[in-house]
């Protein structure tokens, strides 16, 4: 057996980027940019006023003036006024131009409107470009606002749409099969015989995949039947860039997945981890550079190996770059557990948060890699290294949530 960081490098190893699309921004979803995005014009592209009041020139306040005549209305998206005296002011709202001739922004809670002019209220300081957000103070114009890799949260697409990027370069996102394994297996709508369970690991990956915005995705079951499953995963394999199995990887008589595999000619790049749960641990390559992970049947593995590994390869091979993979959380334990096996272990924990900004994890008892009911009381896991059998109170852990 190997690693687990051992596992996880193999599997990087082996993952290729998704290939490029140009996506509409009308059809924006959960994207990874793959292109470097450049102001158009500078930020802001004219002096913005940022608050509603008078704009006037600070040289008449300077000299004494403290009444101004009203000389007109300045709106957003309006054509920039000029001042035509110097002791004169224009009326003028949030988001506007600053009119020609004015130099400063004085807000409407310091004035006193009477007969046409603007009052300025006794006490009121003024300064030059005040409450004024000044032309490429933000971004010059050239400056690179997003880079290659970056995922597109609301911020960015803020940014790709005011410089004018209708269409951006984004990864394909890939076209997944979740296929469930095995003859102790029915549809959620069936009712189970004494010696059947329904499937519940294909919706379990399902959920997480859509909530990290791969929604290209297809549901398949395979009985344990090698004819059947060699048909199957040939057919899927042609079709699919990604594969997602469950159950019948381990030693038993019918765990056939990995076998199937190779017989389609899918390399196999590792089988076996040392950690719990999830030690069974298969992933390969497909002729077509398919990436296929073949996960333990019991839930609690899936899940685990789902969000320690599969999720990873699918944001590496999205594009996102490496330096957001440094961004790992880390949780403090707040309770004290020893665990002799040489294995690295995944624990399922509560978070809290503690008043200082530390994320604190709670233990959540399970009972087996096969009681998936009892993780609905988590919010994901830790990964205690292999290298310790004591875990002390207060000691650091990375945390894996299940909510991505």
């Amino acid at each position: 057996m190997i690693s687990v960081e051992e596992a996880e490098k193999r599997i990087f190893q082996h993952v290729q980027v998704f290939p490029t699309v140009q996506k509409p921004i009308e059809q924006l979803e959960e994207e990874i940019v793959r292109e470097i995005v450049h102001a158009d014009r500078p930020l802001p592209p004219f002096h913005r006023v940022a608050m509603d009041g008078i704009a006037l020139d600070i040289n008449a306040w300077k000299k004494g003036v403290r009444s101004f005549s009203v000389e007109g209305f300045q709106g957003a998206g309006d054509p920039p006024q000029a001042l035509r005296h110097d002791h004169g002011c224009i009326e003028i709202m949030t988001g506007a131009v600053l009119p020609q001739g004015c130099n400063c922004v004085v807000r409407v809670e310091e004035i006193t409107r009477e007969e046409g002019n603007a009052l300025l209220h006794e006490g009121v300081q003024l300064k030059e470009m005040q409450n004024v957000h000044q032309e490429g103070s933000d971004r010059s114009q050239g400056d690179q606002l997003l880079e290659e890799g970056a995922p597109m949260l609301s911020p960015q697409w803020a940014v790709a749409a005011s410089v004018g990027k209708d269409v951006l370069s984004v990864t394909r996102r890939p076209n997944i099969a979740i296929i469930s394994t095995g003859n102790e297996l029915v549809d959620v709508g069936s009712m189970p015989g004494a010696h059947q369970i329904r499937r519940s690991n294909s919706y379990a990956i399902l959920s997480a995949l859509r909530s990290c915005g791969y929604r290209d995705c297809a549901l398949f079951h395979l009985r344990d039947d090698e004819t059947e499953m060699l048909e199957r995963l040939e057919e899927i394999l042609s079709d699919f860039d990604v594969l997602i199995l469950s159950g019948g990887v381990s030693v038993g008589k019918r765990d056939i997945v990995p076998q199937v595999l190779n017989n389609l000619q899918v390399k196999t790049v590792l089988h076996k981890v040392r950690q719990r749960p999830g030690k069974p641990l298969w992933f390969g390559v497909g002729k077509r550079n398919q990436l296929v992970f073949a996960l333990p049947g019991n839930p609690v593995s899936i899940l685990v190996c789902l969000h320690r590994y599969v999720l990873p390869a699918l944001r590496l091979a999205s594009g996102q770059k490496k330096c957001d993979f440094d961004q790992q959380p880390y949780a403090v334990f707040t309770e004290e557990m020893t665990f002799t096996t040489p294995l690295t272990y995944f624990l399922p924990v509560k978070v809290s948060y503690s008043k200082e900004g530390r994320i604190l994890a709670r233990r959540v008892r399970i009972n087996g890699s096969g009681d998936f009911s009892s993780l609905v009381d988590s919010d994901g896991f830790l990964e205690l290294p292999e290298s310790q059998n004591h875990f002390p109170v207060g000691s650091v852990y990375p945390l894996w949530f299940w909510n991505q």
